[in-house]
């Protein structure tokens, strides 16, 4: 008796992981988070981790830019961590 060939295709899962946002900080480039957006759009990942800090010092106007930029983001499964410059000043409320 032949051996059943398998039909099933395997799939992989593609994780793309973007850390240390530090939106608010004097050295977060708009334009360089913007390319690494499209990069990551483009990749097509099917989740994407994004692990803090998103803020530089956890104040609001930080956390509205960086969601706009996370927004901005075309994967259905994104999944958001908050680190420790999240938690300063009143910034764990607003997470």
């Amino acid at each position: 008796m032949a051996k059943s060939k398998k039909t099933k295709k395997s799939h992989k899962l593609q994780i793309a992981h973007l850390t240390d946002i530090h939106a608010g900080s004097p050295y977060f480039i708009t334009n360089l988070m913007t390319r690494a957006i499209e990069e990551l759009n483009e990749l097509n990942p099917d989740v994407v981790i994004i692990t803090g800090d998103l803020t530089n010092m956890g104040f609001r106007q930080e956390f509205t830019t960086a969601k706009a930029f996370i927004d901005k983001l075309k994967c259905k499964n994104i999944v958001v961590i908050p680190g420790n410059h999240d938690a300063r000043n009143v910034g764990y409320v607003h997470f």
